[in-house]
């Protein structure tokens, strides 16, 4: 499946609106939505140095990060990145959809991923 394919899928949920994946050095490998090139590539740093806020698609969200993962949210945005061995999946909603299914979603395609040695 092509790196399209797998936005797709997430997008396909419809848990989120805006859907990317980055890699660990900030470079974006495919990106679909209001999220911007220079937002995601501010991701890993904000996710190894434990930002408190992340800007995603224009706003301003609240971190809360766990084991796993880093779950945001304001107002009606919510997002989550989840890790893999090689990129950060990310996934944005504007309709206060919850950060848990977005996690979740996430969390399948990325466990995929770190299977194949992504």
């Amino acid at each position: 499946m092509s790196w399209v394919g797998y936005i797709d899928n997430l997008l396909k949920t419809g848990h989120m609106d805006s859907a990317a994946i980055i890699l660990h050095n900030g470079n974006v490998v495919e990106n679909r939505g209001i999220m911007q090139p220079d937002e995601l590539a501010a991701i890993p740093k904000a996710f190894t140095s434990g930002a408190s806020v992340v800007t995603l698609g224009g706003q301003q969200l609240h971190v809360i990060k766990d084991e796993l993962s880093m779950k945001m949210s304001k107002g009606n945005f919510t997002a989550c990145v989840y890790p893999t061995t090689q990129f950060y999946l990310v996934g944005l909603s504007s309709t206060k959809s919850s950060a848990n299914l977005l996690c979740n979603d996430l969390g399948r395609v990325g466990d995929y991923l770190t299977k194949n040695n992504f």
